[in-house]
C-alpha cells in the first residue's frame, strides 16, 4: 500500500512543478462551470417568465399567488439543484476527456523521468485526437451508469451492500486507469489481468476517490487529481512488473 501514499504525493508535486499541467486541470472545470452557469440561468428565467403570469391568470387574490409562486420557484430550484448536481460531474468528465488523455502523457513522462512535451507538441496532440477521445468517453459514461445502476441495487439487499460498494470504488478507478490502457492500445484481456494483479491498490485508492467525488465542487478539483494519480501509481506497477 506504500505505492498509493506515494503516488498521492508525487501527484500535488507534478502539480505544482508543471505548468502546463496545472493549466490543463483548471481548463475543463472552467468550461464546465460557465456552460452550466449560462444553461442554468436561462432554464430558471425562462421558469419565471412562463410560471408567474400562469399562477397570476389561475389565482386571483394575490398574496396567495405570491406564496404559491415562491413555492413553486423553491421546489424548481431544489429539482434543478438535484439535476445540475447529478449531471454535472458527468458532462465535466466528457468535457475534461481530451485534457485528461494529455494530463496522463504527460505524468507518464514525468513519472519515468523524462521531460514533458512542450505546449505546442501538447496541444496539437490534443486537437487530433479529441473527438475520439470524447467518443470513447461517453461510452464510458453509459457503462458507469449501467454499473452504477446494478449497484444502486445491490444496495437494497444488506447481505450484497459490501459487492456494491467494490463495484462502485472498482468503477472509479478504471474510468481513471482507462486513459493509460487505451493509450497504450492494450486488449481488454491486458486490462483484465492489470486490473487483478494490482486490484487493491486499485480497489482502496478507488473507495477513496469515489468518497471524494460525491462532494459537489470539490469533485471538480479532484477530477484531475484522479487522473494523475492513476497515471502515477499505473507506471509504478508497470515499471514493478517489467
Amino acid at each position: 500500500m506504500k505505492e498509493i501514499l506515494v503516488s498521492f504525493k508525487n501527484t500535488f508535486t507534478f502539480l505544482r512543478k508543471d505548468k502546463i499541467l496545472l493549466f490543463f486541470s483548471i481548463i475543463p472545470a472552467f468550461i464546465g462551470i460557465s456552460l452550466y452557469a449560462l444553461v442554468g440561468h436561462w432554464i430558471f428565467n425562462k421558469f419565471l417568465s412562463i410560471s408567474r403570469p400562469l399562477i397570476d391568470s389561475h389565482i386571483q387574490n394575490q398574496n396567495l399567488g405570491v406564496l404559491f409562486y415562491y413555492f413553486i420557484v423553491a421546489i424548481f430550484g431544489f429539482i434543478l439543484f438535484f439535476i445540475v448536481n447529478w449531471t454535472f460531474f458527468l458532462a465535466v468528465s466528457v468535457i475534461s476527456s481530451p485534457f485528461n488523455d494529455l494530463i496522463s502523457a504527460r505524468v507518464e513522462l514525468l513519472s519515468g523521468g523524462n521531460p514533458p512535451e512542450d505546449w505546442e507538441k501538447s496541444w496539437r496532440k490534443l486537437t487530433k485526437r479529441a473527438f475520439k477521445i470524447i467518443f470513447n468517453e461517453g461510452k464510458k459514461v453509459i457503462l458507469i451508469l449501467i454499473l452504477t445502476f446494478m449497484a444502486l441495487i445491490l444496495n437494497f439487499i444488506p447481505i450484497l451492500a459490501p459487492i456494491s460498494l467494490v463495484i462502485s470504488a472498482a468503477l472509479m478507478s478504471v474510468q481513471f486507469l482507462d486513459y493509460n490502457w487505451s493509450r497504450h492500445d492494450m486488449n481488454v484481456r491486458s486490462c483484465l489481468n492489470d486490473f487483478r494483479k494490482n486490484f487493491l491498490p486499485y480497489t482502496v485508492s478507488g473507495l477513496a476517490f469515489s468518497v471524494l467525488m460525491t462532494i459537489p465542487i470539490v469533485n471538480l478539483l479532484f477530477l484531475p487529481l484522479a487522473v494523475i494519480f492513476y497515471t502515477n501509481l499505473w507506471n509504478q506497477k508497470r515499471n514493478q512488473n517489467s
